[in-house]
C-alpha cells in the first residue's frame, strides 16, 4: 500500500476512510428499512397511536397520559404528536425519518468533537464509536424510544455553552488571562432553554445539567487565577440549582405509579444493574479503550518529537463534559435500568470521550495503520449492527407474519373471539390484537396473560401463544396439542377439541 505523503491529503484520505466506518451500519439498517418488513412495535406504538383527534390534540392527551403515569415528558409529546400523526399509515417512512434524526445528533456531536479538537477527523470519530455500542442499535429499531431525543438537544445545548466559554478559551490561548466579559450570557441562557428540552425528552437527562454544571467548576478550578472564574462559578451553580429545583419539583409533584419505586437507596436494584453494566456495557467498550492505548502508544514518540504533548484546555473540558455525563448518567440509571434503550446516551457520552481522545494522534499514524485500525472498527461495527438488525428484524418480520396468520385464520380459530387465547407475553397479548384491530378493522378481544400452562383445563386456555422472548413457562404440556403457526419468536398452540 502506498504511504500519502501529502498531509493535506492525506488527512482527507483518513476522514474518507473513517466516514466509511459510521456510513456502513446506517446503510444497512437503512435497506432492511427498504427492503424488509418493518411495521409497528407493540405496547408503546398502540399506546401512542390510540391518542386521536388534530397533532396538538395528541400532544395534549400524551403529556397529561405521562403525567398520570408519573413522567413529565413535554419533549417527546411534542415529537409524539408530530410523527405518529403523520406516519400513523406509514410505519416504514417513521422508521426512516426517525434514523434521519438519529444521524442529525450524531453529526451535532461530531461537530461538538470538531469544535473541540479543531481536527475534522472527530466529526466522523464520534459517530463511528458511537455505532460500536450494541444499546445504540435500540434506539433504530423501537419507534417509541426517545432517548435519542435527549441526546439531540443536549448535544444543541453544548454547542452554545461551548459559544458561551470560547472566549474565555480564546484570552487563556492567546495571553494566558481570561476575563469576566469573555463569558457569553446570552448564548449560556439559549442553553439553558435546550438543555430544558433535553429535560422534557426524559426525565434521566437531569444528570446532563449536572455534568455541564460540574464542567465549568472544574473550567474555573483550571483558571482559579484570571478573571474569568467569577462567570464559571456563578454558571455552574445556577445550571445545578435549576437542574435539583427541577428534579426535586419531579419528585414532589410528578413521581407516582410506573416511576413510584425510583429511589437511590434502592440498593438491591443499584448492586443488579451495576453488575448488569458491568457484564454488557462496560466490555462493549473495551474494544475501544484498548484501541484508544494503542493509538496514543504509537503515537507517543511523534508527538514528543514535535512538542505536542500539552492538552489544550479546551480539550480537557471536552473530556471532562464527557466524563462527567456519562458518569452522572450512570448514577441516574443504576437505581432503574442500565440495559437496553435506557442506555443508549452512555454510547455516545463514552465515543465523545474517546473521539475527542484520540482525535489528534489517529492523523499523526500513518495511512496504512489508519486503514487497519478502520478496518478492525468496521468489523466490529459491522457485527453489532448486523446481530442488532437479525434480533429485531426477525422478530418484526415473525410479528407481522403472525398476524397475518391470526387474521387470515380468523374462521377456524374461534378462540380469537372469546377469552381463550392466552400468553407468556404480557405486553404483547395486549398489543397483538389491539393492532390487528386497528390494522384490519376487527374486533379481536385481547389475549389473557398467563404462565400457568399446566392448569390449562381450569383456566379453559384453548390457544396458548409462546415467545421464548419472555417468561419461560413448561410447553412440555402441549405436546399433544396442534402448532398452527411457529417462527423462531412465537409459536401458537392449539388444544385438541375432543
Amino acid at each position: 500500500m502506498t504511504e500519502i505523503n501529502d498531509p493535506f491529503n492525506k488527512e482527507q484520505h483518513i476522514f474518507l476512510t473513517w466516514l466509511v466506518v459510521a456510513l456502513a451500519p446506517i446503510l444497512t439498517i437503512l435497506f432492511s428499512y427498504i427492503f424488509g418488513n418493518w411495521s409497528w412495535g407493540l405496547m408503546d406504538d398502540l399506546t401512542l397511536l390510540g391518542f386521536e383527534g388534530s397533532m396538538f390534540q395528541r400532544i395534549w392527551a400524551c403529556l397529561t397520559g405521562f403525567i398520570g403515569f408519573g413522567e413529565f415528558k413535554p419533549t417527546f409529546a411534542l415529537y409524539v404528536g408530530l410523527f405518529y400523526s403523520t406516519f400513523k399509515s406509514n410505519p416504514v417512512l417513521f422508521y426512516i425519518s426517525k434514523l434521519l434524526l438519529i444521524c442529525l445528533l450524531l453529526v451535532i456531536w461530531g461537530l461538538l468533537g470538531y469544535r473541540i479538537t479543531e481536527k475534522k477527523i472527530s466529526i466522523v470519530l464520534v459517530p463511528a464509536v458511537t455505532l460500536s455500542f450494541h444499546y445504540f442499535y435500540d434506539s433504530f429499531f423501537f419507534l417509541s424510544s426517545h432517548e435519542f431525543l435527549g441526546i439531540l438537544f443536549f448535544g444543541l445545548a453544548a454547542h452554545l455553552f461551548l459559544n458561551s466559554v470560547k472566549g474565555i478559551f480564546q484570552g487563556f490561548a492567546s495571553s494566558g488571562e481570561a476575563g469576566l466579559r469573555d463569558f457569553n450570557w446570552v448564548n449560556w441562557f439559549l442553553g439553558v432553554v435546550l438543555l430544558f428540552g433535553s429535560y422534557g425528552a426524559k426525565e434521566t437527562f437531569v444528570a446532563c445539567g449536572m455534568a455541564l454544571g460540574f464542567s465549568f467548576f472544574y473550567l474555573a478550578f483550571e483558571l482559579r487565577r484570571t478573571q474569568a472564574v467569577k462567570s464559571l462559578i456563578i454558571s455552574g451553580i445556577l445550571l445545578i440549582l435549576m437542574t435539583v429545583g427541577y428534579a426535586v419539583l419531579l419528585k414532589l409533584f410528578v413521581q407516582s405509579s410506573y416511576t413510584a419505586n425510583y429511589s437511590f437507596t434502592n440498593f438491591v436494584a443499584i448492586k443488579s444493574n451495576f453488575i448488569s453494566w458491568s457484564k454488557k456495557n462496560l466490555v462493549n467498550h473495551i474494544p475501544w479503550i484498548i484501541a484508544a492505548i494503542f493509538i496514543y502508544v504509537r503515537a507517543k514518540d511523534f508527538n514528543k518529537k514535535n512538542g505536542f504533548l500539552e492538552v489544550p484546555l479546551i480539550v480537557k473540558w471536552g473530556i471532562a463534559l464527557g466524563i462527567f455525563s456519562y458518569g452522572g448518567f450512570l448514577l441516574i440509571l443504576l437505581p432503574w435500568n442500565t440495559v437496553s434503550y435506557y442506555a443508549t446516551p452512555l454510547g455516545l457520552f463514552f465515543a465523545f470521550v474517546v473521539g475527542i481522545l484520540i482525535a489528534k494522534d489517529v492523523e499523526k499514524l500513518s495511512f496504512r495503520l489508519n486503514v487497519l485500525l478502520v478496518l478492525f472498527a468496521l468489523s466490529i461495527n459491522l457485527f453489532i449492527c448486523n446481530y442488532a438488525l437479525n434480533r429485531e428484524g426477525t422478530y418484526q418480520n415473525d410479528t407481522v407474519n403472525l398476524m397475518h396468520s391470526l387474521e387470515n385464520n380468523l374462521v377456524s380459530i374461534d378462540g380469537v373471539k372469546d377469552h381463550r387465547v392466552f400468553s407468556n407475553a404480557m405486553e404483547p397479548a395486549t398489543a397483538i390484537p389491539g393492532l390487528m384491530n386497528r390494522q384490519w378493522g376487527l374486533n379481536i378481544r385481547q389475549f389473557q396473560y398467563s404462565l400457568k400452562t399446566n392448569e390449562y383445563v381450569s383456566e379453559n386456555i384453548w390457544y396458548y401463544l409462546y415467545s421464548p422472548r419472555f417468561p419461560r413457562v413448561d410447553v412440555s404440556v402441549f405436546k399433544d396439542w396442534s402448532v398452527i403457526f411457529y417462527s423462531k419468536n412465537w409459536v401458537v398452540y392449539c388444544r385438541p377439541k375432543n
